[in-house]
C-alpha cells in the first residue's frame, strides 16, 4: 500500500497504517488543516459580502446591515423585543 499522502508514493510498511512516516503523517493532517481554514475563510467571507448601508424599515434611519434580512436599526430591534 503506497502512502496516503498527496504527492507521496512511498510504500507503508508496517506497523504503520496510512503514511510512510512520521513526517509525511504531520505534513498530510497540517495540508488538511489549511484546506479547512481556507474553506472557514471562504464562509466568512460570504457571510460579509451583502453587509451595506440600509434604511431602517422602522425609524428610517440608516445603519450598517449585516446582510438583505437584516432591515432594523440595533435600537428598533432592541425596542421590539422588550
Amino acid at each position: 500500500m503506497d502512502c496516503q499522502r498527496d504527492g507521496c508514493s512511498n510504500p507503508v510498511i508496517p506497523p504503520r497504517r496510512k503514511f510512510c512516516s512520521e513526517q509525511c503523517g504531520r505534513m498530510a493532517h497540517r495540508q488538511k488543516n489549511l484546506k479547512l481554514m481556507a474553506a472557514e475563510r471562504q464562509i466568512l467571507k460570504n457571510l460579509h459580502r451583502d453587509r451595506k448601508v440600509r434604511s431602517c424599515l422602522v425609524c428610517g434611519n440608516e445603519f450598517m446591515s449585516d446582510g438583505p434580512w437584516n432591515r432594523q436599526c440595533p435600537r428598533c430591534k432592541k425596542r421590539a423585543s422588550y
